[in-house]
């Protein structure tokens, strides 16, 4: 086909933007973590369970609604092995936005909602941290996946 043979076509772009994000791979696993929201002048803690991490973010199961865009503190601990065997744990505050949740809106008979939450800062300690942990995790768990 020419350039000639372009002339006159149209092209309409998607009218939504796909909502996959990911831009890092994920390690399905699951442990607690704390969301620290803030609004209204009130201060609430949302405990959740993990259900996969990236270096970038992660997805989260709570038992409430929360808005899209909403930013929030997460306190997650992470327990890693270190080169002489032994377990370590790792205690981490980071500052993080939901950029999406299932379902969208809040619903009478939900009983969760998963939240996918993305690291608004960059921690080199953090990230490497969580790769050694998705590593780990791989290696040692046969049940646990990679997603892509």
């Amino acid at each position: 086909m020419t350039m000639q043979d372009w002339k006159g076509q149209k092209h309409s772009w998607p009218k939504r933007l796909p909502s996959e994000r990911r831009l890092h791979p994920r390690v399905r696993t699951g442990f607690p973590v704390n969301l620290a929201l803030q609004g209204d002048g009130v201060a609430e803690d949302l405990p959740g369970a993990v259900a996969d991490i990236s270096i970038g973010g992660l997805r989260v199961n709570v038992p409430r609604f929360v808005e899209q865009g909403t930013e929030a503190g997460l306190a997650m601990t992470l327990a890693v092995t270190n080169r002489d065997g032994e377990q370590e744990l790792h205690h981490f505050d980071a500052p993080v936005r939901i950029v999406q949740v299932a379902p969208e809106t809040a619903l009478a008979d939900a009983e969760e909602y998963e939240l996918s939450l993305q690291f608004t800062d960059h921690d080199l300690e953090r990230e490497r941290l969580i790769g050694v942990f998705m590593l780990q995790t791989l290696l040692f768990q046969p049940e646990a996946k990679l997603s892509l």
